[in-house]
C-alpha cells in the first residue's frame, strides 16, 4: 500500500516524464511499452527515489536537489536511474552522489564567514 508520501513521489516523476516524454532517455522504453505500462516503471521507481533522497538527508547532503520535487525527482530520473536495458537504479547510486555532494562542497569557495558564495 502507497503512503501520501509516495502517491507525490510518483506524481513528481510522472509530472518530469510527461513534460519530457519525448526525451531520448526513456522514448525507447515508452515506445516498446506503452504509457500505461510505463506508470508502473514510474510507480516501480518510488522506492528507490525516496530511499536514496532519505539517505541523502540523512547525511547532510540534500541542499543540491531542494525541493524535492523540483529538483530531487527530476535529477534521479535524468541522473540516477540508468535508462540502457531498462530503468535500473545502480547500487553504487547513494555512494556516487555523496562523493559528489562532498566534491561540489570542497569546490565551494569559502569566504570566512562560515557560508559558501
Amino acid at each position: 500500500m502507497f503512503t501520501e508520501a509516495n502517491m507525490e513521489t510518483a506524481m513528481a516523476l510522472w509530472e518530469e516524464f510527461t513534460e519530457h516524454r519525448d526525451d531520448p532517455l526513456w522514448k525507447e522504453d515508452v515506445e516498446q511499452c506503452g504509457t500505461s505500462a510505463f506508470r508502473h516503471t514510474i510507480i516501480a521507481l518510488v522506492p528507490e527515489c525516496e530511499r536514496i533522497w532519505e539517505a541523502l538527508r540523512e547525511a547532510g547532503k540534500e541542499d543540491a536537489f531542494i525541493p524535492f520535487d523540483w529538483e530531487w525527482c527530476p535529477y534521479f530520473l535524468r541522473n540516477v536511474v540508468q535508462w540502457d536495458g531498462g530503468p535500473v537504479v545502480p547500487a553504487d547510486a547513494l555512494d556516487k552522489l555523496l562523493a559528489e555532494a562532498e566534491q561540489a562542497k570542497r569546490s565551494t569557495p569559502d569566504y570566512g564567514n562560515g557560508r559558501a558564495a
